[in-house]
């Protein structure tokens, strides 16, 4: 099992870098991984422009 963080989902989500969204693909597709909590929050503050306020 893997523990990912919030680099990985984004990029896995985002999609927005070749090397590393292929990665984090692999590393989220072909493994068990845990998610804390943690790391969803995060993640869905980070709206990837810089900020980390709400999005909306």
């Amino acid at each position: 099992m893997k523990i990912v963080d919030a680099n990985i989902i984004l990029r896995y989500l985002l999609n927005d870098h070749d090397e590393l969204s292929a990665k984090a693909t692999t590393i989220i597709e072909d493994n068990d991984v845990l998610l804390p909590n943690e790391v969803v929050a995060g993640s869905c503050l980070n709206q990837g422009d810089g900020s980390s306020g709400p999005v909306g």
